[in-house]
């Protein structure tokens, strides 16, 4: 939707109607504040003012916002019932809320312009991760659910145990975050029932991290994976970092299911000035 879409009010009758009652209202307030003595004459008169003001007909009502994903249609329909009850002046508050009703709304504020003109500034959510197959999860880690999921590409996919989606969130933050100093894209990650998380790379490596230290895992596996592909000259299909100091390693290509890999160790042990050895299998 452009920048400053006007929403047609319709009801031309009305509005002369309107027009022709708040002239009354005028001309009665005019003879109030003649009549009217003291300091409680001047309040009334204030107040009675204001909601004349107020109780004018409305002739534009604008929308204004950079939308990705939300349409004119989607904002138009939920307003329509307001415009067609303008009998009293509208409810702004009640518009506010059904408009962020709208999954794709992640905020609206809506401001009266004297005499006619009512302007509302949608704020869109911004889309950063798919949640399980059904849902969206923005910046702030809010899952939203859109009546339909729009084809976005290279959005990561994340799932998780139902009310477990911040804690998913939050952790593959840290994880992309870890990724990107080694300039590894995190396209996947889930948290299983028993609490193992497994999460997937770009070119399709997966990587089991098991129940804890997944951060520390999975920095170990990033220092040491450029060292294991040049020595081997293999893409890795899935790696298994459940191990106190040490991984086991499926090829793409390679005839050996799973194969414990010393060279990580080694690799790893230099940087740090240790011993290398072989790890044990620290479970799920």
């Amino acid at each position: 939707m452009n920048r400053g879409n006007s929403i047609p009010r319709t009801g031309a009758a009305r509005r002369r109607t309107q027009s022709g009652q708040t002239d009354s209202r005028v001309a009665g307030l005019t003879r109030f504040m003649v009549a009217g003595a003291g300091l409680g004459g001047v309040l009334a008169l204030i107040t009675i003012l204001v909601q004349s003001v107020l109780q004018l007909p409305l002739e534009r009502i604008v929308v204004n916002g950079e939308f990705r994903f939300l349409d004119e249609t989607m904002v138009s329909n939920r307003l329509q019932p307001f415009i067609e009850e303008f009998e009293s002046g509208p409810d702004l508050e009640a518009m506010r809320v059904e408009l962020e009703e709208i999954p794709w709304v992640k905020a609206a504020e809506l401001q009266r312009r004297w005499p006619d003109l009512l302007e509302i500034s949608v704020h869109e959510r911004t889309p950063i991760a798919q949640w399980r197959d059904e849902a969206l999860i923005d910046f702030d880690g809010t899952v939203f659910k859109p009546d339909a999921l729009p084809p976005l590409l290279g959005l990561p996919r994340l799932a998780g145990p139902e009310g477990r989606d911040l804690e998913v969130f939050e952790a593959y933050r840290r994880l992309a975050g870890i990724g990107r100093r080694y300039n590894r894209e995190l396209i996947r990650l889930q948290l299983d029932t028993r609490g193992s998380w497994t999460a997937e790379l770009t070119g399709g490596t997966e990587v089991i991290l098991g129940v804890d230290m997944i951060f520390d895992k999975m920095r170990r596996f990033l220092a040491t994976v450029e060292v294991l592909q040049r020595d081997t000259g293999k893409l890795m299909a899935r790696v298994d970092l459940r191990y106190g100091n040490g991984m086991a390693i499926a090829w793409v290509d390679g005839p050996e299911p799973i194969v414990a890999v010393q060279s990580a160790i080694h690799a790893e042990s230099k940087l740090k000035g240790e011993q290398p050895g072989y790890g044990q299998h620290t479970g799920t």
